[in-house]
C-alpha cells in the first residue's frame, strides 16, 4: 500500500524551514527592546522634571505610558526588520500642561531630539528616533481610553469618520483577532503573514503589513484546510494567492473600531505571479520534483527558501518600515 506522505515529502522540511528563517534573530528581538527602553527612559526623566520638581510627586506606572504594536508587539516582524512601533501616552500632568496634537507631539521630539541626533516628526503625528542601536523606534502620542483602546489626535485632515479629530484605534482587539485565528489553525496566519511579507520584501510591493494581516485573519476563517498539517502549506499559499487576487480595491474592516482601511489594487498583477508561481509549485511538490519545485517558490519569496542565505534586508525604507 502507497503511504499517502510519499507524495510532497518535501513540502514540511520546506516550509518549516522557510518560516524558521523569517523570523526575528534573539539578537534582533534584545535590540528592538532596548531601542525602545532608551527612548521611553528619556522620555520618563524628561518630564518627571518638568511635571513633579521641585515637589514630589509619585508617577503612574511606568508600564503603562508605552506599548509596542505592529509586528514587534504581534510576533510578526521578520528578519532585518528595522522599525519599531510604539504608542505613547504621557501623564495626566503632562497633558495637562502641555494639551495635545501638535504642542505635545512638538514637546516628545524637542525632548528626544535633546538626547538622540535622528529625529523626525511626520504630519500623521509619528515621531521617528534612532537611538544610537540598528532600530529606528517610531513614537505615536495617544491618549487612553476606559475600554483598553487609545485615541489619536489627527494631525493631518480629519474626516467625519475619524470623530472629527480624533481616531480610535484598539491594538489589544487587533491582537485577539490575530491569536484567535491562530489558536483556531495551529499558528498559520502567523506563519502565512511571515511568509507574505518575504513575498512583500522580495517584489518591493506596495501593500501594508497591516492589510496582509487583516487580510490574512479573514482567509484563514474560510479556508478548507486550516486544521491540517505543514504537509498543506504548498495548497494554503496557492489558495491564498488565488483568493487575493479578487480582493483588490476594498475596504478591510479595523478588528475593534469603526474605521476601515483601504486597499488597492496596485500589488494585484504580482498576486497573479504569485499564484501561477504557487500553482506550479504545488503539482511539482506532489511529484516530489524537488529541485523545480524549490525554483518555483524562489521565483515567488526570493532565495530564503529551502535554506538559503538569510533573508536579505529590504532595499526600500517604507518596506523595511512596515516590516
Amino acid at each position: 500500500m502507497t503511504d499517502p506522505a510519499a507524495e510532497w515529502r518535501h513540502v514540511v522540511e520546506r516550509f518549516l524551514g522557510f518560516i524558521s528563517g523569517l523570523r526575528s534573530t534573539s539578537d534582533e528581538l534584545r535590540d528592538a527592546q532596548e531601542s525602545v527602553a532608551l527612548v521611553i527612559a528619556n522620555l520618563r526623566i524628561h518630564f518627571r522634571r518638568a511635571d513633579f520638581l521641585p515637589i514630589f510627586k509619585p508617577p503612574a506606572e511606568d508600564a503603562e505610558d508605552h506599548m509596542v504594536v505592529g509586528s514587534y508587539g504581534k510576533g510578526t516582524a521578520i528578519r532585518h526588520g528595522r522599525v519599531v512601533d510604539v504608542l505613547y501616552t504621557a501623564s495626566p500632568e503632562t497633558r495637562a500642561r502641555i494639551g495635545g496634537g501638535r504642542a505635545l507631539t512638538r514637546e516628545l521630539a524637542s525632548a528626544l531630539a535633546d538626547q538622540f541626533p535622528g529625529v523626525d516628526w511626520a504630519d500623521e503625528g509619528w515621531i521617528s528616533v534612532k537611538p544610537g542601536t540598528p532600530f529606528t523606534v517610531r513614537l505615536l502620542p495617544t491618549s487612553p481610553c476606559r475600554d483598553g483602546g487609545f485615541l489619536i489626535e489627527n494631525q493631518a485632515k480629519a474626516t467625519p469618520r475619524d470623530l472629527g479629530a480624533w481616531r480610535y484605534i484598539n491594538p489589544g482587539v487587533e491582537a485577539a483577532r490575530l491569536a484567535k485565528a491562530d489558536e483556531l489553525s495551529g499558528n498559520k496566519a502567523t506563519h502565512l503573514i511571515l511568509m507574505l511579507k518575504a513575498w512583500r520584501r522580495t517584489h518591493t510591493l506596495p501593500i501594508g503589513a497591516f492589510a496582509l494581516e487583516l487580510l490574512v485573519t479573514e482567509f484563514i476563517s474560510v479556508w478548507n484546510y486550516y486544521r491540517r498539517s505543514l504537509l498543506f502549506y504548498d495548497w494554503m499559499m496557492r489558495d491564498f494567492f488565488f483568493w487575493l487576487r479578487y480582493q483588490g480595491e476594498r475596504q478591510l474592516a479595523i478588528p475593534g473600531t469603526l474605521h476601515s482601511l483601504y486597499l488597492d489594487s496596485s500589488w494585484q498583477t504580482a498576486a497573479e505571479r504569485a499564484y501561477r508561481g504557487a500553482e506550479r509549485a504545488s503539482r511539482l511538490e506532489r511529484d516530489n520534483r524537488e529541485g523545480e519545485a524549490l525554483a518555483e517558490w524562489r521565483r515567488i519569496f526570493g532565495p530564503a527558501v529551502g535554506g538559503a542565505p538569510a533573508l536579505a534586508a529590504p532595499a526600500n525604507p517604507a518596506i523595511a518600515a512596515a516590516s
